[in-house]
Formats: C-alpha cells, structure tokens, sequence
C-alpha cells in the first residue's frame, strides 16, 4: 500500500460525520450523475455498475434508480460501513446497492473481489483520482473490472497552469492526502488510459464548469471503453 493510500485510509477512516454531507459533495455528485448518464446509456434491467472510491456513497444514490445494480469500492471502512448503513436505511436492497472496503492493488485481494472482475458495464470514479499517486496503475486495475465492451467513466479536476494551486486549493496541501494538488491535466489522463491493456477509445472533455474562490475551475471526463475478446484472443 502507499503512502498516499495509508493517509488516504487514514484520513477518511477518523472523518467526522459533520463532514460528510457537505453542500458542496452532494451538488457535485448530483452533477457527476448527470455528466455520466449523458456519457453512458444506462438501464435500469441491465447495467451493473462499479463506484470506485465511493466514499459514503453520494454518487451511488444519484445511480441507483437507473441501473440494475450498483457496487461501491473504498480504501476506507468508515466510509463503507456509513455507505451500507444509509443504503439499509432507505430500504434499499444489497443486490442493488452495496459497498466493500478494500484496496485494489494489493496482489493478494479478497476471493470476492476477483469474482468482481470482468463483470461491469460500467466502472465510474469522481473527484478521486487527484488523490492516486499513480493513475495508469489505477487505471489498469479498474479496467480488470469491465466486461468487454465496458466503459470507464473518469470525472476530476483539470489541471490550470495558469492558477496558483497552493492559494485556490490549501486543502490539498494540509491533508497530505492529494497527491495531484490541482488537478490532472488531459496529458496525464491520455498517457493513464493508452498504457490501460485492453481500453481503447480515449475521449476527454469538459463536463463541469465551477468556481473556486472566485476562480473559474474545469472537472473533465475521461472515458475509456475495454476491447472486446474476439475469438483469436480466446485461443491464445
């Protein structure tokens, strides 16, 4: 695990619950929701869905009335256990919507998450991957959990150079927690989803437009889609 991993799971494992529910989280989950149902053509019979880094599981909620089933994945068990809990409070279904604590890039993962892999329509990750110190590895990892034919959703902040990140985002420097501060740039996200195996496809464009302190800020989407297995490969 690495460093930015120990302090991400620690970090979000001491969270205080008047953290979770922020203004902020909520109205940009409700937008990242919308940005990846226009990206993707959800069914509410059909699509199996991963949420990778789902924290308490905003994004999830926004989801789950448009697709079969939905799978949260964190680094932190205070967040899935708060993820699990909400879910059970509103009636809603494990098989439709649950999370799971662990860290994909350890080799020796759990049965169950092997059994995941290969099975998703789509994997989506927001605001998340400015926290990984190295996005191709991530990448790579999440691409495992696709079935042929299945999209990567990627929505985070695009990279200004022309902004000075230490004075428009403190918290990514206090926390040590962010190991991207500012943002990714469409360079990083492109070299990240070509070296992928098996992602083809690579599309990125601009998905939110904000403002922080005062300062126009971009979130992007970035979108992949794993190869399909043809026969040849089958054999091989």
């Amino acid at each position: 695990m690495s460093n930015y991993s120990l302090s991400n799971k620690d970090y979000y494992d001491q969270l205080g619950e008047q953290n979770f529910d922020a203004p902020h989280a909520l109205e940009l989950a409700r937008r990242a929701a919308n940005v990846f149902r226009r990206a993707y053509d959800f069914d509410e019979d059909e699509t199996r869905v991963l949420d990778f880094a789902c924290g308490v599981g905003h994004l999830s909620r926004e989801l789950v009335p448009y697709v079969k089933s939905i799978v949260g994945v964190d680094i932190s068990q205070r967040m899935v256990d708060e993820y699990n809990r909400r879910s059970l409070n509103q009636g809603i279904e494990p098989e439709e919507m649950r999370a799971i604590q662990a860290d994909i890039l350890l080799s020796s993962t759990s049965s169950e998450l092997q059994e995941m892999k290969g099975t998703y329509d789509v994997v989506v990750c927001a605001a998340a991957y400015h926290h990984f110190d190295d996005i191709t590895v991530m990448t790579r990892a999440l691409v495992e959990f696709l079935k042929p034919g299945g999209m990567l959703l990627v929505l985070d902040l695009l990279k200004d150079e022309n902004v000075d990140t230490e004075e428009l985002f403190p918290e990514h420097r206090k926390h040590d927690i962010v190991a991207h501060r500012g943002g990714l740039s469409k360079a990083q996200m492109e070299e990240a989803f070509v070296a992928a195996t098996g992602l083809q496809s690579f599309k990125m464009s601009d998905a939110i437009k904000a403002r922080k302190r005062g300062h126009p800020t971009t979130l992007f989407l970035a979108q992949g889609i794993r190869l399909e297995i043809t026969s040849v490969d089958r054999i091989r």
